[in-house]
């Protein structure tokens, strides 16, 4: 199989499936979306430990539902919170997340709250760093009360037996107010364009997602260098997507300004919304609340004159209440004299996935570049589902051959891995995936849109040479 780009897939043999990486990632419930909520009973504090009326009246009925035995996320992020396991799964435990792993960071650190995972989860992340979503997923935070209660806990040595917290704080119901959101002030004149979701509504124990198609402005062609994004709270992602020209009938064209809603408010998926994602190829996005990409020195994107923005964003609420969504993308360009390469999208699916209940299966796939030139890979990012454990990408052919270049272990988090020098590719050449799953189920799981399907899509940019 060769590389796919963005612009052939209506000739892929599946082309229901169709779709480009972070489109596929639009469409997902984001990663397991539960209220993370059980039924527990009133628990007496007395002369209880601190550390089991944590577990009775927080872990239990916020966070087990999700972090229990057996579940995809409690295997991919290594955290089990049942009672029999809890403590052993928090004390002086590396966290699984690639980026708070590189920074040696514990799930809980005893005597120091302020450095455990735990509690940077339920009180805040602290600013500039990416340690993944708050918790509870998708739903209202903590109270004061049982934050503060962590936080003694934890500042006491974190011991399994005896009162080191105020029990009275879990008693306090109350919420810190809900965070200020700042707009993100647009480029300045001349230095690139600003499109927005606008404002709109989430409806209580829904996820909405929706598009929105935004005329750029730009009445000569532009290349694209750095994009800069922010959205609100409970955001899932936000993606940036153009039409392929060549392939997207003129009648097919959204009107622009017009709020295109992926779902229904039953929950079914609403098709001429979903039908227009087949002709989009991608331009940019992220899952995190505000983040900032560069593409390298001389390499940018080009987009045409009087180019369309098709606004992408996924919003998840599982609290009792109405919230509202809203993103924005600085879109910053550079003079083309500047620019000596331009940038292409990497999009490479492997639609053949089938995996037996109860089993490990390793599977893998190779694409060789296509062209009579040189690709150089500068970004390599991956996509699959709670299945996977492991996705590896390793060079095929020449010097390199076999040597791994990439890999993840969170299918939550993904790397997102850049590359300088690039990763040159002359032809003939590819790239193989190496995506090892373990379906812990009673039934076979095939490739789908899904959270309950499974994917192995690799994508990227690069950019051609001699």
């Amino acid at each position: 199989m060769a590389f796919t780009f963005l612009s052939d897939l209506e000739n892929h043999p599946k082309h229901d499936m169709k779709r480009s990486l972070l489109t596929i990632a639009a469409i997902l419930p984001l990663i397991i979306l539960c209220s993370c909520k059980s039924d527990t009973s009133s628990v007496q504090a007395g002369n209880t430990s601190s550390f089991q009326l944590l577990q009775q009246k927080v872990f239990t009925p916020s966070c087990v539902g999700c972090h229990t035995q057996g579940t995809d996320y409690a295997v991919q992020s290594g955290l089990i919170l049942d009672q029999d396991q809890s403590y052993n799964s928090l004390i002086n435990i590396m966290s699984y997340y690639p980026k708070a792993k590189a920074d040696d960071i514990l799930l809980v650190k005893p005597g120091n709250a302020d450095s455990s995972l735990l509690y940077m989860k339920v009180h805040g992340i602290p600013q500039n760093h990416d340690y993944g979503l708050l918790m509870p997923l998708g739903n209202e935070a903590l109270s004061i009360g049982q934050q503060e209660f962590i936080k003694e806990w934890i500042n006491a040595g974190a011991p399994k037996t005896g009162v080191v917290a105020d029990a009275s704080l879990l008693d306090d119901t109350t919420h810190y107010p809900a965070p200020t959101f700042t707009d993100l002030a647009p480029p300045a004149v001349g230095t690139g364009y600003q499109v927005t979701s606008g404002s709109f509504n989430v409806s209580s124990n829904f996820e909405r997602e929706l598009f929105v198609y935004r005329d750029l402005g730009n009445t000569l062609p532009i290349y694209v260098n750095r994009i800069h994004t922010k959205m609100r709270p409970f955001s899932h992602h936000l993606v940036l997507y153009t039409f392929d020209p060549q392939q997207t009938p003129k009648s097919m064209l959204p009107a622009f300004n017009v709020i295109r809603d992926l779902r229904n408010p039953d929950g079914s998926y609403n098709n001429s919304t979903e039908a227009l994602m087949n002709y989009h190829t991608f331009l940019g996005g992220s899952m995190i609340q505000e983040d900032e990409y560069n593409f390298p020195p001389g390499v940018a994107l080009k987009l045409p004159a009087h180019a369309g923005i098709d606004f992408n964003t996924h919003f998840v609420n599982y609290t009792p209440n109405t919230i509202p969504g809203e993103c924005y993308a600085n879109i910053y360009t550079t003079d083309a004299s500047k620019v000596q390469y331009e940038a292409q999208p990497l999009f490479i699916p492997n639609t053949d996935i089938t995996l037996p209940a109860q089993q490990q299966t390793t599977l893998m796939q190779t694409t060789t570049n296509p062209f009579t030139n040189k690709m150089n890979v500068f970004m390599l990012t991956s996509h699959y589902h709670a299945k996977g454990q492991k996705f590896q990408i390793l060079i095929n052919g020449g010097s390199r051959n076999g040597e791994v270049v990439y890999e993840s272990t969170d299918w939550a988090h993904p790397t997102e891995k850049v590359y300088d020098p690039p990763i040159v590719l002359n032809p003939g050449e590819g790239l193989t995936t190496r995506v090892t799953y373990y379906n812990n189920s009673s039934n076979t799981i095939y490739f789908g849109l899904k959270s309950t399907d499974e994917m192995d899509v690799m994508y990227g940019y690069f950019y051609n040479s001699n």
